[in-house]
């Protein structure tokens, strides 16, 4: 148990309505399919959520899947801002989404003091991958509903799109084939699409280094210096699924303060060939809270995007 988890249990998030976890059914279902990747995050407070509670639950909405940030966790556990997607879920059960609807894992360390030291290495890429496949083989559906925040929306876009990828030690490896097919709504929240501005500046940092990491290059027009991760994402546009939409907030502290948002430009938040997007120019809606204050945006997204019976579509 981390020192996060102790505070955790210190500030109270280790009530079983704050700490989630998935249903005893889908952890009886990774264990037996997935039982190297510990999807489930029983390690940690707030590590997942998701699941059936019983067989005959069917489903009336395409499944969502939420990707959380360099940091954060699936559900709260102790830090502050570190909410996790607790207001993002609860205002979607508020509409009607059920346990078998909701799903998040925890990808990474899940601790506020690994933030420099996370990149978009093999383990957490296959981490995200393994668990958009263990939704959709879980549930039967067609497809699911990605929602993605910060280092989150990159690492989920790289899983959908597949292919061959460089770790962090330089080695090759197979994400798997694109998952195009399976995502009906995808939304990226205050994403680093382009990079981090402060990228450029430190990228012998893990997280902003030139190979798994978010340096967005030294030039206009990402001339020198992109990430092989970003060069990556940047090779073909709307891969990730069949809506594509991202929030943002021209007030980002963490991708780009004091300059709108952008980077050599480019409004990092925007994913290549989206279909939509809303963006504030408010300053209570920074990297951070903008994932809690957009839920209602979020839901607005995949909600007008839902087909009629989803089980048919």
């Amino acid at each position: 148990m981390s020192i996060w988890d102790v505070v955790g249990q210190f500030w109270g998030f280790s009530a079983i309505a704050d700490r989630g976890g998935v249903t005893p059914d889908f952890g009886e279902f990774l264990d037996k399919r997935f039982p190297e990747l510990n999807l489930a995050r029983t390690d940690l407070v707030g590590g997942s959520f998701g699941g059936r509670l019983n067989h005959a639950e069917k489903l009336q909405h395409f499944p969502v899947v939420f990707v959380h940030g360099n940091g954060d966790r699936a559900l709260p556990y102790g830090m502050p801002y570190m909410t996790g997607w607790a207001t993002t879920k609860q205002y979607f059960e508020s509409q009607g989404y059920k346990s078998h609807e909701l799903y998040a894992t925890t990808w990474g360390d899940g601790a506020i003091t690994s933030v420099p030291f996370e990149t978009h290495s093999k383990k957490n890429v296959m981490q995200v991958r393994k668990h958009l496949e263990a939704v959709l083989e879980y549930t039967g559906a067609k497809k699911i509903n990605i929602v993605s925040h910060s280092m989150g929306v990159t690492l989920a876009r790289l899983a959908i799109l597949g292919g061959d990828m460089v770790d962090s030690n330089g080695n090759h490896y197979d994400i798997g084939a694109p998952l195009t097919s399976k995502v009906n709504v995808f939304v990226g929240i205050s994403g680093p699409n382009a990079g981090l501005a402060s990228g450029a500046a430190l990228p012998f940092v893990p997280t902003t280094d030139m190979n798994t990491g978010l340096c967005p290059g030294y030039l206009p027009g990402d001339l020198f210096g992109r990430s092989k991760v970003l060069s990556r994402l940047a090779e073909t546009e709307h891969f990730e699924g069949k809506h594509v939409y991202s929030i943002r907030g021209m007030f980002d502290e963490v991708n780009s303060p004091f300059i709108n948002g952008t980077v050599f430009g480019a409004d990092t938040a925007k994913i290549p060939g989206q279909d939509g997007e809303i963006a504030y120019d408010v300053p209570g809606y920074s990297h951070v809270m903008l994932k809690d204050l957009g839920a209602e945006d979020t839901f607005k997204f995949i909600s007008q995007n839902e087909p009629k019976s989803p089980a048919k579509a």
